[in-house]
């Protein structure tokens, strides 16, 4: 009963060593030091249960840098966009582009692949293009990634106030891309601004050549199939709760890690699998 409290209390309410120690003590009369609750954590076997599910083939994937005895480690994460639910969690020692593709593919053993949704680094491509699933560049990174561009120019090229004004203006252009309906529809901007460059500033064409115009399919697969998800923000929302800052700079071991953010996710796992089994 202890050790079912102490997993209950920091995966149902993400409660600190310090009140999970407080109310051990005043509901078991149970006084372990912060080091045992700590332990016992660590050691807890929580393991996902979906091995019966049919996934819905739609998922999110990101990975979450973890500080692990001072070396910067990565929590891999997969979810499913339908049922809103973490599949997998796994540590590893860098983002190589066999490991991504081997947890995905595990991940996804004996399951539907239809599409990913990701941020826009390179080391996810291949492996999502090699399991052969439709990839969706997550487009609040790319307004992230835009936005940084053009903050560089604007402090490298010293504007004044009307010229910030004027280039965020034609952002609004590239917005329009992002936002449009139909695929058609943002090719057809994404020609006019580049078939009259004179009317732009310098970023806004180099955004447009480089990173829209090459990669304009992934940035509208979801005009393609609503199912799609646009953005990878509920995955990465998702991080903030089972691993914040002043934790994932803490951990000592992979299985640490690992075990954690599972145990954070147990409780809301185990609601979506009510629903969801079948």
């Amino acid at each position: 009963p202890v050790i079912e409290t102490i997993e209950r209390l920091y995966s149902n309410y993400g409660a600190s060593l310090h009140k999970i120690k407080y109310d051990l003590i005043e509901n078991h009369k149970v006084n372990l030091s912060h080091q045992e609750i700590q332990n016992i954590l660590l050691l807890s076997d929580y393991e996902f249960n979906n091995k019966n599910w049919s996934l819905s083939g739609y998922y999110l994937f990101d990975s979450l840098w973890i500080k692990i005895n001072g070396e910067w480690n990565y929590l891999y994460a997969l979810m499913d966009s339908k049922y809103n639910t973490i599949i997998n969690l796994k540590m590893a020692s860098s983002e190589k582009e066999k490991e991504i593709y081997t947890f995905l593919r595990e991940s996804t053993r004996n399951q539907s692949r239809k599409s990913v949704t990701t941020d826009l680094k390179e080391e996810y491509r291949k492996p999502i293009d090699k399991l052969m699933m439709e990839h969706q560049f997550c487009q609040f990174h790319l307004q992230q990634k835009i936005n940084r561009d053009l903050k560089t120019f604007i402090k490298e090229n010293n504007l004044n106030e009307n010229e910030i004004n004027k280039l965020y203006q034609q952002k609004k252009r590239i917005n329009s891309i992002i936002y449009a309906q139909t695929i058609k529809n943002a090719r057809k901007i994404l020609e006019d601004i580049l078939n009259n460059k004179k009317n732009y500033y310098k970023p806004i064409i180099e955004i447009c050549e480089k990173t829209i115009q090459p990669y304009l399919k992934n940035i509208k697969k979801n005009c393609e199939d609503s199912k799609i998800e646009r953005t990878s923000s509920r995955l990465e929302n998702m991080f903030l709760k089972i691993m914040p800052k002043h934790i994932k700079r803490k951990m000592k071991t992979f299985k640490g890690a690992e075990t954690r953010a599972k145990l954070t996710l147990a409780f809301w796992d185990l609601k979506n699998m009510k629903s969801y089994i079948h």
